[in-house]
């Protein structure tokens, strides 16, 4: 059980940081306030659910059916895919992408002023004793939203995993977004078996469309519907996963009603498929993904 008042009493920051329980999504989230921006994040699967800069509308996309006390994860915002994106790359009895998106993180440290979250996670030696790992996630709030993802080797031996910070952006109509920033770029497409093909323009939605392209970026979603740009730029990434499920699939995904598919476009920070991470004993490696948004 979570103690909201201890947390509370020892990270709280008053008029900017509140832990509380919140009844619409069943479970408890951290509400960060501040003049350039406001956010939400989930305790469960340290998952960013939602963020709105100063005279914009939300950037993030989350299912409108979406609950903290279903067993699953919550589909949208920023959820956190490690220490594998997809399937496990050897047992398919292992949960979809990765160990920690349906379980509690620990904040660890919080700074006001613009806010700045620490959160972590240890996996319990039950869950995977041969996986020495321990990931830490940095959310800074502020008019830019910048989300860190370090992950750290404590074990005697060399580690390698795949990651993902999987962001839902919310858009007007996905059917009229372009992503700008892939032309030219190697992509496998899960569509078509991950066959690898080269991106000749900007990436538009016509119907299904799921791909890991192989580079970190930059990319601009660009959104004639909302009248605005958001900017991703990354550090410490070697891909680029780009999703929207279309509505056939759509149609089969209980946690996306109706036309709702349309109203997001994921473009996920990634370390995946030829861009695995290996990591030293001792080391550690580092993911950043930095969220802007402009007008026009």
């Amino acid at each position: 059980m979570i103690d909201l008042d201890a947390l509370n009493r020892d990270f709280g920051i008053a008029g900017e940081v509140r832990f509380t329980w919140n009844a619409e999504l069943g479970g408890p989230v951290v509400d960060i306030a501040s003049n350039a921006a406001e956010a939400r994040i989930a305790l469960k699967g340290a998952q960013v659910l939602g963020w709105t800069p100063a005279g914009e509308g939300p950037v993030l996309w989350v299912s409108p059916v979406a609950r903290l006390d279903a067993p699953k994860a919550v589909r949208g915002g920023v959820p956190v895919c490690w220490p594998w994106f997809a399937d496990h790359p050897s047992d398919p009895q292992q949960p979809f992408h990765g160990l920690v998106r349906t379980l509690d993180w620990e904040p660890v440290a919080v700074t006001g002023g613009g806010a700045t979250i620490r959160l972590s996670f240890t996996l319990p030696d039950a869950t995977n004793p041969a996986l020495p790992l321990r990931p830490q996630l940095d959310v800074e709030v502020g008019s830019t939203l910048r989300i860190t993802l370090t992950t750290h080797n404590d074990g005697a031996a060399a580690v390698t995993l795949t990651e993902a910070l999987h962001t839902y952006f919310a858009v007007a109509d996905v059917g009229q977004v372009a992503i700008e920033g892939l032309d030219g770029v190697t992509y496998l497409d899960k569509v078509a078996a991950f066959a690898r093909t080269q991106q000749t323009a900007a990436v538009g939605f016509a119907g299904e469309v799921d791909r890991i392209y192989l580079s970190g970026g930059p990319v601009q979603i660009v959104d004639p519907g909302l009248g605005r740009t958001i900017a991703v730029r990354s550090a410490g990434s070697g891909a680029t996963v780009v999703w929207n499920p279309g509505a056939e699939r759509a149609g089969r995904m209980p946690d996306v009603p109706g036309e709702s598919w349309r109203g997001y476009v994921c473009a996920e920070t990634a370390n995946a498929a030829d861009a695995a991470v290996r990591i030293d004993p001792g080391g550690r490696h580092t993911m950043v993904a930095e969220i802007t948004v402009r007008r026009g």
